[in-house]
Protein backbone atom coordinates (compact mmCIF):
# COMPACT_ATOMS: atom_id res chain seq x y z
CA UNK A 1 0.00 0.00 0.00
CA UNK A 2 0.87 3.94 -0.46
CA UNK A 3 3.13 4.91 2.57
CA UNK A 4 1.07 7.06 4.81
CA UNK A 5 3.82 9.42 5.15
CA UNK A 6 4.50 9.70 1.81
CA UNK A 7 2.55 12.68 0.34
CA UNK A 8 1.86 12.05 -3.61
CA UNK A 9 0.19 15.33 -3.92
CA UNK A 10 3.65 17.26 -3.67
CA UNK A 11 5.31 14.19 -6.76
CA UNK A 12 4.61 17.15 -9.68
CA UNK A 13 7.74 16.22 -11.37
CA UNK A 14 9.35 13.33 -13.32
CA UNK A 15 12.72 13.55 -11.22
CA UNK A 16 10.45 13.60 -8.10
CA UNK A 17 8.68 10.78 -9.03
CA UNK A 18 11.88 8.41 -9.37
CA UNK A 19 12.88 9.67 -6.03
CA UNK A 20 9.17 7.75 -4.84
CA UNK A 21 10.42 4.67 -6.96
CA UNK A 22 12.96 4.62 -5.57
CA UNK A 23 12.44 4.97 -2.11
CA UNK A 24 9.26 3.65 -1.90
CA UNK A 25 8.81 0.93 -4.66
CA UNK A 26 12.33 -0.17 -4.54
CA UNK A 27 13.29 0.24 -8.33
CA UNK A 28 17.11 0.21 -8.84
CA UNK A 29 17.51 3.59 -9.70
CA UNK A 30 20.68 5.14 -8.82
CA UNK A 31 21.74 8.12 -11.41
CA UNK A 32 19.39 11.22 -10.40
CA UNK A 33 20.03 12.52 -13.50
CA UNK A 34 16.63 12.20 -15.45
CA UNK A 35 18.59 13.03 -19.17
CA UNK A 36 21.30 9.66 -18.02
CA UNK A 37 18.54 7.44 -17.18
CA UNK A 38 16.04 7.75 -20.24
CA UNK A 39 16.25 7.42 -24.30
CA UNK A 40 14.39 10.61 -25.59
CA UNK A 41 12.42 10.38 -28.60
CA UNK A 42 11.08 12.71 -30.95
CA UNK A 43 7.31 12.72 -31.45
CA UNK A 44 7.64 12.04 -35.24
CA UNK A 45 9.58 9.10 -34.24
CA UNK A 46 6.55 7.29 -32.55
CA UNK A 47 4.18 8.16 -35.64
CA UNK A 48 2.56 11.34 -33.80
CA UNK A 49 1.73 13.95 -36.67
CA UNK A 50 2.63 17.43 -36.49
CA UNK A 51 -0.67 18.40 -36.12
CA UNK A 52 -0.86 16.48 -32.45
CA UNK A 53 3.06 17.11 -31.67
CA UNK A 54 1.78 20.41 -29.88
CA UNK A 55 0.04 18.42 -27.12
CA UNK A 56 3.64 16.67 -26.09
CA UNK A 57 6.41 18.47 -24.62
CA UNK A 58 8.30 15.39 -24.05
CA UNK A 59 8.66 11.56 -25.00
CA UNK A 60 11.26 9.52 -22.88
CA UNK A 61 12.07 5.72 -22.15
CA UNK A 62 13.47 4.75 -18.89
CA UNK A 63 16.81 3.02 -19.50
CA UNK A 64 15.88 -0.71 -18.51
CA UNK A 65 16.82 -1.43 -15.32
CA UNK A 66 17.28 -4.78 -15.24
CA UNK A 67 18.63 -7.93 -17.65
CA UNK A 68 15.60 -9.56 -17.54
CA UNK A 69 13.32 -6.31 -17.42
CA UNK A 70 9.54 -7.17 -19.93
CA UNK A 71 8.38 -4.10 -19.43
CA UNK A 72 8.62 -1.21 -21.50
CA UNK A 73 8.53 2.36 -19.19
CA UNK A 74 7.70 5.57 -20.93
CA UNK A 75 7.55 9.18 -19.29
CA UNK A 76 5.38 11.45 -21.19
CA UNK A 77 4.71 15.01 -20.54
CA UNK A 78 1.98 16.81 -22.10
CA UNK A 79 0.36 20.31 -22.56
CA UNK A 80 -3.29 19.37 -21.89
CA UNK A 81 -5.15 18.96 -18.51
CA UNK A 82 -7.05 15.76 -19.61
CA UNK A 83 -5.21 12.80 -20.60
CA UNK A 84 -5.42 12.26 -24.47
CA UNK A 85 -6.51 9.37 -24.95
CA UNK A 86 -6.19 9.42 -29.07
CA UNK A 87 -2.30 10.73 -28.81
CA UNK A 88 -1.66 7.40 -26.45
CA UNK A 89 -2.96 5.02 -28.71
CA UNK A 90 -1.06 6.76 -31.50
CA UNK A 91 2.33 6.05 -29.38
CA UNK A 92 0.74 2.42 -28.38
CA UNK A 93 0.53 1.59 -32.02
CA UNK A 94 3.75 2.76 -32.82
CA UNK A 95 5.32 0.65 -29.72
CA UNK A 96 3.39 -2.82 -30.24
CA UNK A 97 4.54 -4.85 -33.42
CA UNK A 98 1.34 -5.71 -35.62
CA UNK A 99 3.10 -9.05 -36.85
CA UNK A 100 6.68 -10.59 -36.78
CA UNK A 101 7.91 -9.41 -39.70
CA UNK A 102 7.33 -5.77 -38.91
CA UNK A 103 9.01 -5.80 -35.80
CA UNK A 104 12.25 -8.03 -37.09
CA UNK A 105 12.70 -5.68 -40.00
CA UNK A 106 12.35 -2.45 -37.74
CA UNK A 107 15.22 -0.78 -35.91
CA UNK A 108 12.36 0.78 -33.93
CA UNK A 109 12.22 -1.57 -30.13
CA UNK A 110 8.81 -3.13 -29.47
CA UNK A 111 7.16 -4.76 -26.80
CA UNK A 112 3.74 -7.02 -25.99
CA UNK A 113 0.91 -4.56 -25.40
CA UNK A 114 0.20 -4.85 -22.03
CA UNK A 115 4.37 -5.29 -21.01
CA UNK A 116 4.02 -1.33 -21.58
CA UNK A 117 3.80 1.11 -18.90
CA UNK A 118 3.21 5.21 -19.58
CA UNK A 119 3.93 7.46 -16.76
CA UNK A 120 2.26 10.88 -17.90
CA UNK A 121 2.64 14.60 -16.14
CA UNK A 122 -0.49 16.83 -17.36
CA UNK A 123 -1.41 20.18 -17.23
CA UNK A 124 0.27 23.73 -16.16
CA UNK A 125 3.18 24.01 -13.74
CA UNK A 126 0.75 25.54 -11.21
CA UNK A 127 -1.10 22.30 -11.06
CA UNK A 128 0.45 18.90 -12.65
CA UNK A 129 -1.40 15.61 -12.69
CA UNK A 130 -0.04 12.60 -12.55
CA UNK A 131 -0.88 9.98 -14.35
CA UNK A 132 -0.11 6.02 -14.87
CA UNK A 133 -1.42 3.80 -17.58
CA UNK A 134 -1.63 0.94 -19.30
CA UNK A 135 -3.42 -1.30 -21.67
CA UNK A 136 -4.98 -4.60 -21.72
CA UNK A 137 -6.06 -6.80 -24.94
CA UNK A 138 -9.79 -6.51 -25.99
CA UNK A 139 -12.18 -9.46 -26.32
CA UNK A 140 -12.85 -6.91 -29.58
CA UNK A 141 -12.60 -3.44 -30.58
CA UNK A 142 -9.61 -1.10 -29.10
CA UNK A 143 -7.34 -2.27 -26.18
CA UNK A 144 -8.88 -1.17 -22.70
CA UNK A 145 -6.70 1.38 -21.33
CA UNK A 146 -6.31 1.30 -17.11
CA UNK A 147 -5.73 4.76 -15.41
CA UNK A 148 -4.93 6.06 -12.10
CA UNK A 149 -3.95 9.35 -11.48
CA UNK A 150 -3.91 12.39 -8.54
CA UNK A 151 -3.05 16.33 -9.17
CA UNK A 152 -1.78 18.65 -6.19
CA UNK A 153 -5.62 19.17 -5.68
CA UNK A 154 -5.85 15.96 -4.53
CA UNK A 155 -7.25 15.89 -0.59
CA UNK A 156 -7.91 12.30 0.51
CA UNK A 157 -6.30 9.45 -0.84
CA UNK A 158 -9.82 7.07 -1.16
CA UNK A 159 -9.42 6.95 -5.06
CA UNK A 160 -5.48 5.98 -5.31
CA UNK A 161 -6.08 3.60 -2.12
CA UNK A 162 -8.69 1.71 -4.84
CA UNK A 163 -5.74 1.14 -7.15
CA UNK A 164 -2.80 -0.94 -5.64
CA UNK A 165 -0.36 1.16 -5.88
CA UNK A 166 2.38 -0.62 -3.76
CA UNK A 167 1.47 -3.87 -6.85
CA UNK A 168 4.42 -1.47 -8.88
CA UNK A 169 7.44 -2.24 -6.24
CA UNK A 170 9.94 -3.92 -8.19
CA UNK A 171 10.35 -7.73 -7.24
CA UNK A 172 12.62 -9.44 -5.77
CA UNK A 173 13.07 -12.09 -8.25
CA UNK A 174 13.13 -10.72 -11.95
CA UNK A 175 13.68 -13.81 -13.55
CA UNK A 176 10.28 -14.62 -12.83
CA UNK A 177 8.83 -12.20 -15.78
CA UNK A 178 5.24 -13.86 -15.48
CA UNK A 179 4.57 -13.40 -12.12
CA UNK A 180 6.21 -9.55 -12.32
CA UNK A 181 4.05 -8.82 -15.15
CA UNK A 182 0.75 -10.46 -13.47
CA UNK A 183 1.52 -8.18 -10.53
CA UNK A 184 2.31 -5.32 -11.64
CA UNK A 185 -0.76 -5.20 -14.00
CA UNK A 186 -2.53 -5.95 -10.89
CA UNK A 187 -2.03 -2.42 -9.61
CA UNK A 188 -4.45 -1.45 -12.60
CA UNK A 189 -7.85 -2.78 -11.39
CA UNK A 190 -10.42 -0.35 -13.19
CA UNK A 191 -11.01 0.64 -16.78
CA UNK A 192 -10.29 4.44 -18.01
CA UNK A 193 -14.27 5.11 -18.05
CA UNK A 194 -15.50 2.16 -16.10
CA UNK A 195 -19.20 1.65 -15.20
CA UNK A 196 -19.66 2.67 -11.52
CA UNK A 197 -21.95 0.57 -9.75
CA UNK A 198 -21.63 1.69 -5.84
CA UNK A 199 -22.29 4.91 -4.34
CA UNK A 200 -19.44 5.00 -2.84
CA UNK A 201 -16.89 5.32 -5.89
CA UNK A 202 -19.65 7.76 -7.41
CA UNK A 203 -19.38 9.64 -4.47
CA UNK A 204 -15.88 10.04 -4.82
CA UNK A 205 -15.84 10.17 -8.61
CA UNK A 206 -18.26 13.42 -8.96
CA UNK A 207 -16.33 15.09 -5.92
CA UNK A 208 -13.14 14.85 -7.81
CA UNK A 209 -14.19 16.40 -10.93
CA UNK A 210 -16.41 18.92 -8.59
CA UNK A 211 -12.92 19.84 -7.13
CA UNK A 212 -11.41 20.25 -10.07
CA UNK A 213 -14.48 22.78 -11.59
CA UNK A 214 -13.90 24.33 -7.96
CA UNK A 215 -10.15 24.99 -8.17
CA UNK A 216 -10.36 25.84 -11.98
CA UNK A 217 -13.02 28.46 -11.95
CA UNK A 218 -11.29 30.09 -9.31
CA UNK A 219 -8.56 30.25 -11.28
CA UNK A 220 -9.83 31.84 -14.49
CA UNK A 221 -11.80 33.92 -12.46
CA UNK A 222 -8.62 35.60 -11.28
CA UNK A 223 -7.10 36.13 -14.91
CA UNK A 224 -9.96 37.00 -17.02
CA UNK A 225 -11.41 40.68 -17.47
CA UNK A 226 -14.40 42.28 -16.04
CA UNK A 227 -16.13 41.36 -18.96
CA UNK A 228 -15.27 37.54 -18.91
CA UNK A 229 -18.06 34.74 -18.58
CA UNK A 230 -17.34 34.06 -15.13
CA UNK A 231 -17.29 37.68 -13.87
CA UNK A 232 -20.59 38.59 -15.69
CA UNK A 233 -22.14 35.01 -14.10
CA UNK A 234 -20.68 36.11 -10.36
CA UNK A 235 -22.56 39.48 -10.98
CA UNK A 236 -25.82 37.49 -11.75
CA UNK A 237 -25.33 35.32 -8.46
CA UNK A 238 -25.33 38.98 -6.60
CA UNK A 239 -28.05 40.57 -7.85
CA UNK A 240 -30.39 37.60 -7.91
CA UNK A 241 -29.23 36.04 -4.84
CA UNK A 242 -26.60 36.96 -2.57
CA UNK A 243 -25.24 40.74 -2.64
CA UNK A 244 -22.07 39.93 -1.05
CA UNK A 245 -21.31 36.61 -2.52
CA UNK A 246 -17.26 36.36 -2.95
CA UNK A 247 -15.25 34.89 -5.62
CA UNK A 248 -13.97 31.94 -3.94
CA UNK A 249 -17.67 30.87 -2.57
CA UNK A 250 -18.78 31.70 -5.93
CA UNK A 251 -16.46 29.35 -7.67
CA UNK A 252 -17.82 26.51 -4.94
CA UNK A 253 -21.09 27.15 -6.17
CA UNK A 254 -20.54 26.67 -9.86
CA UNK A 255 -18.80 23.67 -9.13
CA UNK A 256 -21.13 21.68 -7.02
CA UNK A 257 -24.57 23.25 -8.84
CA UNK A 258 -22.61 21.90 -12.01
CA UNK A 259 -22.25 18.56 -10.64
CA UNK A 260 -24.76 17.66 -8.53
CA UNK A 261 -27.24 19.17 -11.19
CA UNK A 262 -26.12 16.62 -13.57
CA UNK A 263 -25.94 13.65 -11.29
CA UNK A 264 -29.51 15.15 -10.52
CA UNK A 265 -30.77 15.06 -13.96
CA UNK A 266 -29.12 11.44 -14.59
CA UNK A 267 -31.25 9.81 -12.41
CA UNK A 268 -34.28 10.88 -14.23
CA UNK A 269 -32.80 7.75 -16.89
CA UNK A 270 -32.29 10.49 -19.66
CA UNK A 271 -29.08 10.56 -21.56
CA UNK A 272 -27.01 13.42 -20.61
CA UNK A 273 -25.75 15.71 -23.42
CA UNK A 274 -24.38 18.71 -22.15
CA UNK A 275 -25.37 21.89 -19.23
CA UNK A 276 -28.72 22.26 -21.41
CA UNK A 277 -30.36 19.11 -19.62
CA UNK A 278 -30.03 21.36 -16.41
CA UNK A 279 -32.13 24.00 -18.31
CA UNK A 280 -34.60 21.94 -19.34
CA UNK A 281 -35.20 20.11 -15.64
CA UNK A 282 -35.35 23.74 -15.10
CA UNK A 283 -39.24 24.67 -14.61
CA UNK A 284 -40.13 28.19 -15.76
CA UNK A 285 -41.48 28.85 -12.37
CA UNK A 286 -36.75 30.00 -11.41
CA UNK A 287 -35.55 32.44 -14.55
CA UNK A 288 -33.10 33.10 -12.75
CA UNK A 289 -32.16 29.46 -12.07
CA UNK A 290 -33.01 29.26 -16.21
CA UNK A 291 -30.53 31.91 -17.18
CA UNK A 292 -27.81 30.47 -15.34
CA UNK A 293 -27.85 27.60 -17.13
CA UNK A 294 -28.46 28.68 -20.08
CA UNK A 295 -25.33 30.78 -19.68
CA UNK A 296 -23.23 28.02 -18.56
CA UNK A 297 -24.33 26.00 -21.36
CA UNK A 298 -23.25 29.30 -23.48
CA UNK A 299 -19.44 28.97 -21.85
CA UNK A 300 -19.24 25.48 -22.19
CA UNK A 301 -20.06 25.64 -26.10
CA UNK A 302 -18.15 28.63 -26.66
CA UNK A 303 -14.49 29.32 -28.06
CA UNK A 304 -13.63 32.74 -26.10
CA UNK A 305 -11.46 32.16 -22.58
CA UNK A 306 -12.52 29.11 -21.98
CA UNK A 307 -13.71 25.78 -22.91
CA UNK A 308 -15.51 24.60 -20.28
CA UNK A 309 -14.59 21.00 -21.44
CA UNK A 310 -11.39 21.68 -19.61
CA UNK A 311 -13.08 21.75 -16.60
CA UNK A 312 -14.08 18.08 -16.35
CA UNK A 313 -17.19 18.87 -17.98
CA UNK A 314 -16.83 15.74 -20.68
CA UNK A 315 -15.85 13.27 -17.92
CA UNK A 316 -18.40 14.34 -15.67
CA UNK A 317 -20.70 13.77 -18.91
CA UNK A 318 -18.97 10.17 -19.55
CA UNK A 319 -19.27 9.01 -15.85
CA UNK A 320 -22.47 10.23 -15.10
CA UNK A 321 -23.95 7.97 -18.76
CA UNK A 322 -22.03 5.17 -18.11
CA UNK A 323 -23.16 4.43 -14.46
CA UNK A 324 -25.59 1.98 -13.58
CA UNK A 325 -27.83 4.65 -11.78
CA UNK A 326 -31.09 1.53 -11.19
CA UNK A 327 -27.63 -0.82 -9.32
CA UNK A 328 -27.13 2.77 -7.37
CA UNK A 329 -30.74 3.39 -6.34
CA UNK A 330 -31.26 -0.24 -5.46
CA UNK A 331 -28.22 -0.14 -3.25
CA UNK A 332 -30.23 2.79 -1.52
CA UNK A 333 -32.76 0.62 -1.18
CA UNK A 334 -31.29 -1.80 1.06
CA UNK A 335 -28.84 0.16 2.87
CA UNK A 336 -32.54 1.31 4.35
CA UNK A 337 -34.53 -1.15 4.07
CA UNK A 338 -36.59 0.70 1.43
CA UNK A 339 -37.38 -0.17 -1.55
CA UNK A 340 -36.92 2.85 -4.08
CA UNK A 341 -34.81 5.46 -2.16
CA UNK A 342 -34.55 8.72 -3.79
CA UNK A 343 -31.02 8.83 -4.91
CA UNK A 344 -30.64 12.67 -5.24
CA UNK A 345 -32.08 13.25 -1.97
CA UNK A 346 -29.61 10.32 -0.20
CA UNK A 347 -26.47 11.19 -1.80
CA UNK A 348 -26.05 14.63 -1.37
CA UNK A 349 -24.47 14.16 2.23
CA UNK A 350 -22.05 11.56 0.70
CA UNK A 351 -20.95 13.72 -2.24
CA UNK A 352 -20.75 16.45 -0.01
CA UNK A 353 -18.58 14.74 2.81
CA UNK A 354 -15.82 13.59 -0.27
CA UNK A 355 -16.42 16.98 -1.85
CA UNK A 356 -15.52 19.00 1.21
CA UNK A 357 -16.06 17.74 5.16
CA UNK A 358 -15.36 21.07 6.49
CA UNK A 359 -18.77 22.77 4.69
CA UNK A 360 -20.50 19.62 5.51
CA UNK A 361 -19.93 19.95 9.37
CA UNK A 362 -20.27 23.77 9.41
CA UNK A 363 -23.70 23.75 7.37
CA UNK A 364 -25.01 21.24 9.48
CA UNK A 365 -25.99 18.64 5.83
CA UNK A 366 -27.18 15.39 6.92
CA UNK A 367 -29.87 12.70 5.67
CA UNK A 368 -33.26 12.40 7.08
CA UNK A 369 -34.27 8.72 6.37
CA UNK A 370 -37.54 8.23 4.06
CA UNK A 371 -38.96 6.61 7.15
CA UNK A 372 -38.17 9.70 9.44
CA UNK A 373 -39.69 12.02 6.76
CA UNK A 374 -42.39 10.07 5.92
CA UNK A 375 -43.46 9.95 9.80
CA UNK A 376 -43.48 13.44 10.35
CA UNK A 377 -45.28 14.53 7.36
CA UNK A 378 -48.39 11.93 7.93
CA UNK A 379 -47.72 13.29 11.61
CA UNK A 380 -48.57 16.60 11.05
CA UNK A 381 -51.40 15.79 8.23
CA UNK A 382 -52.94 13.71 10.64
CA UNK A 383 -52.98 15.73 13.22
CA UNK A 384 -54.89 18.56 10.85
CA UNK A 385 -57.68 16.16 10.80
CA UNK A 386 -58.12 15.49 14.12
CA UNK A 387 -57.17 18.57 15.75
CA UNK A 388 -58.84 21.03 13.29
CA UNK A 389 -61.52 18.82 11.75
CA UNK A 390 -59.61 18.99 8.28
CA UNK A 391 -60.61 16.15 6.61
CA UNK A 392 -58.09 16.66 3.89
CA UNK A 393 -55.19 17.51 5.79
CA UNK A 394 -52.17 19.18 3.71
CA UNK A 395 -54.06 19.24 1.24
CA UNK A 396 -56.41 21.79 2.86
CA UNK A 397 -57.49 24.91 1.53
CA UNK A 398 -59.29 26.36 3.76
CA UNK A 399 -59.35 30.10 4.61
CA UNK A 400 -58.89 31.68 8.63
CA UNK A 401 -62.00 32.78 8.21
CA UNK A 402 -63.42 29.29 7.79
CA UNK A 403 -61.68 27.50 10.17
CA UNK A 404 -62.73 30.53 12.91
CA UNK A 405 -65.79 30.27 11.77
CA UNK A 406 -65.66 26.10 12.31
CA UNK A 407 -64.12 26.41 15.41
CA UNK A 408 -65.53 28.84 17.47
CA UNK A 409 -63.16 29.04 20.04
CA UNK A 410 -60.06 29.60 17.66
CA UNK A 411 -58.77 33.42 17.17
CA UNK A 412 -56.97 34.35 14.04
CA UNK A 413 -53.80 35.46 14.85
CA UNK A 414 -52.68 39.28 13.95
CA UNK A 415 -50.38 38.90 11.64
CA UNK A 416 -52.77 36.88 9.67
CA UNK A 417 -55.54 37.66 7.11
CA UNK A 418 -58.91 36.11 7.32
CA UNK A 419 -58.33 35.52 3.33
CA UNK A 420 -55.03 33.55 3.84
CA UNK A 421 -54.83 30.10 3.89
CA UNK A 422 -54.90 28.10 7.21
CA UNK A 423 -52.11 25.43 6.18
CA UNK A 424 -48.85 26.54 4.55
CA UNK A 425 -45.81 24.32 4.88
CA UNK A 426 -42.57 25.88 5.50
CA UNK A 427 -39.44 23.84 5.64
CA UNK A 428 -36.49 26.10 6.74
CA UNK A 429 -33.72 24.13 6.18
CA UNK A 430 -35.08 22.52 2.89
CA UNK A 431 -31.68 20.83 1.15
CA UNK A 432 -32.56 19.12 -1.96
CA UNK A 433 -36.43 19.44 -1.11
CA UNK A 434 -36.73 16.00 1.12
CA UNK A 435 -39.71 17.01 2.91
CA UNK A 436 -41.49 19.35 -0.38
CA UNK A 437 -41.20 16.56 -1.94
CA UNK A 438 -42.98 13.76 0.54
CA UNK A 439 -45.52 16.65 1.49
CA UNK A 440 -46.45 16.76 -2.65
CA UNK A 441 -46.80 13.20 -2.72
CA UNK A 442 -49.22 12.95 0.14
CA UNK A 443 -51.19 15.59 -1.11
CA UNK A 444 -51.09 14.15 -4.61
CA UNK A 445 -52.63 11.20 -3.45
CA UNK A 446 -55.47 13.04 -0.68
CA UNK A 447 -57.29 14.91 -4.05
CA UNK A 448 -56.64 11.49 -6.53
CA UNK A 449 -58.85 9.88 -3.44
CA UNK A 450 -61.06 12.41 -3.26
CA UNK A 451 -62.21 13.06 -6.69
CA UNK A 452 -61.93 9.41 -7.28
CA UNK A 453 -65.02 8.88 -4.64
CA UNK A 454 -66.97 11.86 -6.11
CA UNK A 455 -67.26 9.90 -9.49
CA UNK A 456 -64.74 11.92 -11.24
CA UNK A 457 -62.70 10.24 -14.01
CA UNK A 458 -59.28 10.93 -15.41
CA UNK A 459 -59.68 13.39 -18.03
CA UNK A 460 -61.30 15.28 -14.89
CA UNK A 461 -58.69 14.86 -12.36
CA UNK A 462 -55.37 15.91 -14.67
CA UNK A 463 -57.39 19.10 -15.29
CA UNK A 464 -58.56 19.51 -11.57
CA UNK A 465 -54.96 18.50 -10.08
CA UNK A 466 -53.40 20.93 -12.39
CA UNK A 467 -55.81 23.74 -11.78
CA UNK A 468 -55.09 22.32 -7.65
CA UNK A 469 -51.01 22.73 -7.85
CA UNK A 470 -51.12 26.60 -9.06
CA UNK A 471 -53.78 27.98 -7.49
CA UNK A 472 -53.50 26.07 -4.06
CA UNK A 473 -50.66 23.95 -4.05
CA UNK A 474 -47.33 26.32 -5.17
CA UNK A 475 -49.15 28.79 -3.44
CA UNK A 476 -48.66 26.89 0.00
CA UNK A 477 -45.16 25.69 -0.05
CA UNK A 478 -42.10 27.53 1.32
CA UNK A 479 -38.57 26.32 1.68
CA UNK A 480 -35.53 28.30 2.73
CA UNK A 481 -31.64 27.27 1.74
CA UNK A 482 -28.38 28.48 2.53
CA UNK A 483 -27.00 26.75 -0.12
CA UNK A 484 -26.48 26.92 -3.73
CA UNK A 485 -26.66 23.40 -4.80
CA UNK A 486 -29.48 21.89 -2.73
CA UNK A 487 -31.17 25.20 -3.58
CA UNK A 488 -31.00 24.61 -7.52
CA UNK A 489 -31.58 20.52 -6.73
CA UNK A 490 -35.10 21.27 -5.03
CA UNK A 491 -36.40 23.44 -7.63
CA UNK A 492 -35.30 20.32 -9.75
CA UNK A 493 -36.51 18.01 -7.87
CA UNK A 494 -39.76 19.86 -7.27
CA UNK A 495 -40.61 20.31 -10.72
CA UNK A 496 -39.57 16.59 -11.77
CA UNK A 497 -42.15 15.30 -8.78
CA UNK A 498 -45.04 17.48 -10.09
CA UNK A 499 -44.19 16.21 -13.70
CA UNK A 500 -44.02 12.69 -12.37
CA UNK A 501 -48.20 13.48 -10.86
CA UNK A 502 -48.99 14.84 -14.55
CA UNK A 503 -48.73 18.23 -13.70
CA UNK A 504 -47.94 20.79 -17.10
CA UNK A 505 -44.79 22.00 -15.51
CA UNK A 506 -44.42 24.64 -18.60
CA UNK A 507 -48.12 25.81 -17.45
CA UNK A 508 -46.97 27.11 -14.07
CA UNK A 509 -48.37 30.30 -12.81
CA UNK A 510 -46.11 31.38 -10.27
CA UNK A 511 -42.78 30.74 -8.91
CA UNK A 512 -41.93 27.96 -6.44
CA UNK A 513 -41.44 29.69 -3.33
CA UNK A 514 -37.63 27.98 -2.54
CA UNK A 515 -35.28 30.62 -1.63
CA UNK A 516 -31.72 30.97 -0.73
CA UNK A 517 -31.62 32.54 2.64
CA UNK A 518 -30.20 31.78 5.80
Amino acid sequence: MVSKDFDLTKLNTFPKLLDYLRVELDWPIEDQNLDDLTFEYAPEELGVTEEYQININSIQQLRPLSNNQPWGIFFIDFESKKLPIVLLRRLLSALVPKNRASSQSSSQPTWNLDDLLFVSLLGEEKNRQVCFSHFKESEKGLPVLQTFSWDETETHLYYLKKFNLGSLRWPSNVNNSDEWKSNWSSAFTASHGQVIKNSKELSVELAKIAKSIRHTVNEIYKYETDNGHYHKLLVMFKEALIHDLESGDFSDMVAQTVTYGLFSAATTGEKLTGLSNLSNLIPNTNPFLKSLFDELTNISTTKQNVNFDELGLTDLLNILNETNMDAITQQFGRQTGGGSEDPVIHFYEDFLDEYDKVLKKKLGVYYTKPSIVSFIVRSVDEMLKKEFNLNDGLADISTWAELVKKNPGMKKPPSARFEDYFVNILDPATGTGTFIVEVIDLVYNTMISKWEKIGKNEKDIKHLWNDYVNDHLIPRIYGFELMMAPYSICHVKIGLKLKETGFDINNAKKRFNIFLTN
